[in-house]
């Protein structure tokens, strides 16, 4: 059945339900981290499309660092340094001449589309956190802003998508809310899909999907939980 406001259902089992379950026990907290741990180092792998090249190790161990970054640094502003941070563990040991964490200098395309003028990227990436920063309200719209402004400026030679993953579920558990997870069948195609319908104007698509996954991501997480309590 077709929710009226998706948003105000993920806040509602977030708030109602979830938190409820997780603030006053710390095993369960830490259940909940370990899942989407183990679930997100193979995201990079499930969202590969199926004709692309071997998995590729370093990348999946890179997401797991990357992952542990966040949750030891969970309380710290989300600035230009630590996106550019995250890029740079996520790029570590890779077998091309990539130099995470530095702001790309060549022109790029981005699903099809020329990206932004290297010359402006690292003001759209600043104007892009700062709004993310600016007040606590609308958590979930600011998130999956963030996640397609990293994509389609492209401030990186490459890990954009995997960069702009991590920030915007490192945003949502600085808020309190649990993580985006995009471990679907289906995700390796609908995922691009979502963000070229955005990238053509369709925000209200993109929304959708983001909601779609958010919502899975919390009943996936509530089953896990209740196999823990029982």
């Amino acid at each position: 059945m077709k929710r009226k406001d998706p948003k105000q259902h993920i806040r509602n089992v977030n708030e109602m339900i979830i938190k409820p379950i997780i603030q006053d026990d710390d095993f369960l907290r830490l259940n909940v981290l370990n899942y989407a741990r183990s679930e997100f180092r193979n995201e990079a792998t499930r969202l590969k499309p199926a004709n692309s090249d071997p998995i590729d190790f370093t990348n999946i161990y890179n997401m797991s660092v990357a992952w542990d970054y966040v949750l030891k640094h969970l309380h710290t502003t989300i600035d230009l340094k630590e996106v550019a941070q995250i890029n740079h563990i996520i790029s570590m040991n890779n077998n091309e001449d990539i130099t995470g964490g530095a702001f790309r200098y060549a022109m790029a395309y981005v699903l099809g589309q020329p990206a932004p003028n290297p010359v402006k990227v690292r003001d759209l990436l600043e104007s892009a956190v700062y709004k993310m920063n600016k007040d606590k309200n609308q958590i979930l719209t600011k998130a999956f802003d963030i996640h397609y402004d990293i994509i389609t400026i492209q401030p990186f030679s490459d890990f954009n998508k995997r960069t702009a993953r991590i920030i915007m579920n490192w945003y949502l558990l600085q808020n309190d809310y649990t993580p985006v997870l995009f471990n679907h069948k289906g995700d390796n195609t609908q995922y691009v899909q979502a963000l070229r319908n955005r990238l053509n104007g369709n925000v209200k698509s993109y929304t959708a999907y983001m909601c779609d996954r958010t919502i899975k991501t919390q009943h996936a997480i509530l089953r896990m939980l209740n196999s823990r309590i029982h």
